[in-house]
């Protein structure tokens, strides 16, 4: 019988680069492109 509580993940992508909004939330080393992108997995 199949299982049907088997859930998938929730995958976000967040993608900042190009925003034009001042770097004044950070401190600290200098930002790549890669301090503007971000992958968020969660289980619902």
């Amino acid at each position: 019988a199949m299982d049907k509580s088997a859930k998938a993940p929730q995958i976000t992508i967040f993608d900042h680069r190009g925003c034009s909004r001042a770097p004044k939330s950070e401190t600290g080393g200098t930002a790549t492109k890669d301090d503007q992108m971000m992958v968020k997995v969660s289980q619902v």
